[in-house]
């Protein structure tokens, strides 16, 4: 904590009026877009409104929820949120638990492992990780880089097996 600390004495100015920005703005729109996709969910929290049906879920709704400067919202802004409007709560659930079952079997794996394979999946968990947190910010379900993170981590997990 110490060491942040020092080290936001050197962050150049705009760091922080970004940071201001983003607090007024919310997020450049992002949380008004959260609040009318929540609404969108609490309509369609059973069966889904369809997959890739988010921006017609969120119009649906669009009364409900503050409106975000008059302009057309085609994504969600976060990941969960696309997958909670399009699926419903079962297919989250699915998603979730998928996501929880791979990065089990590869922290499994990794510490099973002790040759160099170990040291290659938990980069792959890494980059995982890091992905996780980028689509609470990003509409990536549909975007190949997502999926190609998984499926190499699936390789790596099934290669150090054999």
């Amino acid at each position: 904590v110490a060491i942040f600390l020092a080290l936001m004495f050197f962050l150049p100015e705009t760091f922080f009026n970004r940071i201001e920005t983003a607090t007024k703005s919310g997020g450049s729109g992002r949380t008004v877009i959260w609040q009318g996709g929540l609404v969108a969910f609490a309509h369609n929290a059973v069966a889904g409104a369809g997959l890739n049906n988010f921006p017609y879920a969120y119009r649906k709704n669009l009364g409900s929820a503050p409106m975000l400067y008059g302009t057309t919202v085609w994504a969600p802004h976060n990941s969960y949120l696309e997958i909670a409007v399009d699926t419903g709560t079962i297919g989250l659930a699915l998603m979730l638990t998928a996501i929880v079952a791979q990065l089990r079997i590869a922290s499994r794996t990794r510490k099973r492992t002790s040759n160099q394979l170990g040291s290659v999946i938990v980069a792959y968990e890494a980059g995982c990780y890091a992905i996780l947190l980028a689509v609470f910010f990003i509409g990536a379900i549909w975007e190949k880089w997502f999926w190609m993170a998984w499926m190499l981590t699936a390789v790596a997990v099934r290669t150090a097996q054999l």
